[in-house]
């Protein structure tokens, strides 16, 4: 028995289950169940995993049989539901297991660990004109241009056709009127960019296909340290008010949860026939984020990236 035991342990397996009801005590002899311990623990020896004893109910497992078990090491469930949420738990929280410690503000020294180095230099607004340090660490941004409204026309052909003409100095453009969309020729750029009545524009990649936009933010929290929040992105961010807030560092399972529970998430999965957004490309963008403030840990105040566009393929964000 023991041998068999063992062998179901083999290769990828974490954790087994033996599951056991004993008999009551006081109207049958326990004899013949006993030897399921003793293989039970000698198959913990041989493959050094645990194996736990499962009883089906509460009542199955006598306190006798408890203590015997918690004398030889083996884990002990009770109640079918019960136990397996207990093993989901531990799994969920196992993948974790691995992770760095939470990352608190303005500790430049763990920073330094887990982001490699720190870049101490004078407070600053990192704007949607200068992304260069976030592509540095992995998010990757349409092509974009701050120039003149004059030179509007020749970076229109430097980037391609469609492009999106946004004003440069409001932090909320829309509101503004200072973004236009989907322009398809070098005129009616110029003409957009002269209407904006900035003496700068920024002329940008325009990105189509979206499944969604998601709003993806991180803020130094005094309290809690660094806290990622994930939600419904765009001009409606403010109305949809539906986001989920994570402590920082998380993994992917934590992000893949988080998107589930979003209002919004049946539109990411793929509503009524619609293609479902890329899981595993929002989460590499998560993670470059994520990696950009351990790096500058000790400087950042707050990232936002809203919208972030969601396809079917990697998805691309715009920065606000």
């Amino acid at each position: 028995m023991a041998a068999t035991f063992a062998a179901m342990m083999v290769g990828d397996v974490a954790l087994g289950l033996v599951v056991l009801d004993f008999p009551r005590a006081d109207r049958c002899s326990m004899d013949d169940w006993m030897p399921v311990l003793d293989a039970v623990a000698e198959a913990q020896e041989r493959s050094g995993k645990p194996v736990a004893v499962l009883a089906t109910l509460v009542e199955t497992l006598p306190e006798a049989v408890a203590d015997a078990c918690r004398a030889r090491g083996i884990p002990m469930l009770c109640d079918l539901p019960a136990a397996l949420d207990a093993v989901a738990a531990a799994a969920f929280f196992g993948q974790g297991a691995e992770a760095a410690p939470v990352l608190l503000p303005g500790d430049a020294a763990r920073g330094a660990v887990i982001g490699a180095r720190l870049l101490k230099r004078g407070g600053r607004s990192l704007t949607k004109t200068r992304p260069r340090r976030l592509w540095r660490a992995g998010v990757r941004v349409p092509a974009r241009r701050q120039v003149p409204v004059a030179e509007a026309p020749q970076t229109v052909a430097r980037i391609g056709l469609p492009v999106v003409v946004e004003a440069v100095g409001p932090a909320h453009t829309t509101e503004a009127g200072g973004v236009a969309l989907n322009l398809c020729t070098a005129e009616a750029a110029e003409a957009a960019a002269k209407a904006m009545g900035t003496p700068d524009v920024l002329v940008e990649e325009m990105i189509e296909g979206a499944v969604a936009e998601l709003l993806l933010g991180v803020v130094r929290d005094p309290a809690h340290g660094f806290v990622l929040s994930l939600g419904a992105g765009g001009v409606l961010t403010e109305v949809w008010q539906d986001t989920v807030s994570m402590l920082l560092p998380v993994i992917e399972t934590e992000v893949r949860d988080a998107l589930t529970r979003l209002r919004l998430a049946p539109v990411l999965a793929g509503w009524r026939g619609a293609p479902g957004a890329d899981a595993g490309a929002i989460w590499q963008t998560v993670d470059a984020v994520q990696t950009f403030v351990a790096l500058h840990a000790s400087e950042i105040a707050d990232v936002e990236i809203n919208p972030l566009m969601c396809r079917e393929k990697t998805p691309w964000r715009w920065m606000r």
